[in-house]
């Protein structure tokens, strides 16, 4: 499969309303550490909970659906925006129920097709999440560009180092202040659950592609041969997962 054009759905993703912004997505950011226990832990460990409960509104949203516990403020709004108080008790209320977060761990990878799964199921929607097994380079490329195809993101875990005995480099995040123009803004990222929103082609054909993503509530943008390279020469394509959304086929 040849990918060769920009895709994005940008356009019609998870927005929370801040206290003086509209967020890209959720984020774990928002739950303070003195609040109480379970702050503590979404605050240092959530951020493959934002991503699934991001996916949840998404799919939501997309399919015009009004599951009663969705947030009051997703519902009422055509637009789909989520106040920020009522996105973090949904985050809560999933963390119960099928995605808790360890002390020192986080969460792992696994977790992320069972509380979605679990939850699509409870609802009778008709999709489910899959992880991709054959994650080689070319493979990941294809399934992303396929599912933005489809209008649907995928959650991509940037792994954490595999051995981990010795410190190595993780991945950068870039932000496009101007068009074309990568700034590097957050550097050695790993062990963290992100959301692919879409791919990017600069003007430049000898660039790279960029995976445009959702994190910490920002609009970033990774470079795929890094991330090629991190996963192949760092950690390890069992730990570094794709995850995607499987429609049924229909006779």
């Amino acid at each position: 499969m040849i990918i060769s054009k920009n895709q994005s759905i940008a356009r019609n993703y998870v927005r929370v309303h801040t206290d003086d912004r509209t967020s890209y997505g959720g984020n774990q950011g928002w739950f303070s550490k003195t609040e109480d226990k379970r702050a503590k832990l979404l605050a240092k460990g959530g951020c493959g909970l934002v991503a699934c409960a991001d996916l949840i509104l998404y799919h939501a949203a997309r399919e015009k659906l009004n599951w009663e516990d969705l947030p009051a403020s997703f519902l009422a709004d055509d637009a789909h925006r989520v106040d920020r108080e009522e996105y973090k008790q949904f985050l809560r209320r999933l963390n119960r129920i099928s995605y808790p977060i360890l002390p020192f761990f986080g969460s792992f990878n696994w977790q992320v097709p069972i509380c979605l799964n679990l939850f699509f199921r409870r609802h009778h929607a008709d999709v489910r999440i899959r992880m991709l097994l054959r994650n080689d380079r070319k493979t990941r490329k294809a399934v992303i560009s396929e599912s933005l195809e489809n209008g649907y993101p995928c959650i991509l875990l940037i792994g954490p180092h595999f051995p981990g005995f010795r410190k190595k480099p993780g991945v950068t995040f870039y932000t496009m202040p101007a068009e074309g123009q990568m700034v590097p803004t957050c550097s050695d990222v790993l062990a963290h659950f992100v959301t692919v929103t879409g791919l990017y082609f600069p003007d430049d054909a000898s660039a790279p592609m960029y995976l445009e993503i959702s994190s910490w509530g920002n609009k970033y943008y990774i470079d795929s041969e890094e991330l090629d390279r991190y996963i192949r020469k760092y950690s390890n394509p069992l730990f570094s997962s794709l995850f995607y959304v499987k429609k049924p086929e229909r006779a």
